[in-house]
């Protein structure tokens, strides 16, 4: 017993650099993973990756902000009618990650990262464009956090996410209707 408890803290005890290097390896790939989610407009993948975003990836406040911006949706019926429309369309995308960069500390609580990549739209699976983005998000994880990071600050959007609604994202309009006059 004594030498099984022994091995368990031998395997605990990583030297610094060794816990730098994996808490900075976890936190890059989470923020990598949220910008993926963020962006998601592939109708097959949208419904898990908005609902893992919403629900394990960032906290509440933030979220909110986001759902107030038009970034994410603000409810699963938006989910499934952005899912339906960009199926019934043949829209989709995929979204590149280039590089991931701590911009402070890696052994605070929060970290703020910035994220570069490109997001692939594509129209029953040709490539329609390609957008550059660099994201800023910072990033919490303290000992009371079990190992799970959360997002508590994204910026860096220029133009809605089409996750938000996705033909406002298409046409960067709000989706508001203009009356017209009609002459007579």
């Amino acid at each position: 017993m004594a030498l099984l408890a022994a091995v368990g803290l031998s395997a605990c005890g990583l030297s610094p650099e060794a816990m730098k290097k994996a808490r900075s390896e976890k936190l890059e790939k989470f923020a990598s993973t949220v910008v993926e989610h963020i962006l998601d407009k592939n109708p097959e993948t949208l419904k898990v990756s908005i609902t893992t975003f919403m629900r394990d990836e960032v906290n509440d406040s933030e979220r909110d902000k986001l759902q107030q911006q038009k970034i994410i949706p603000d409810s699963p019926i938006d989910v499934e009618r952005i899912e339906q429309e960009n199926q019934a369309a043949g829209r989709s995308n995929a979204v590149k990650i280039t590089s991931v960069k701590a911009l402070t500390p890696i052994e605070k609580d929060s970290v703020k990262f910035e994220v570069v990549g490109n997001e692939v739209t594509k129209l029953k699976g040709k490539v329609t464009d390609t957008r550059p983005f660099k994201y800023e998000l910072t990033v919490l994880l303290n000992g009371e956090m079990s190992g799970y990071p959360r997002l508590t600050d994204l910026s860096g959007f220029t133009v809605p996410a089409a996750t938000a609604d996705s033909s406002q994202a298409a046409t960067g309009k709000s989706g508001k209707k203009i009356k017209q006059r009609r002459r007579g």
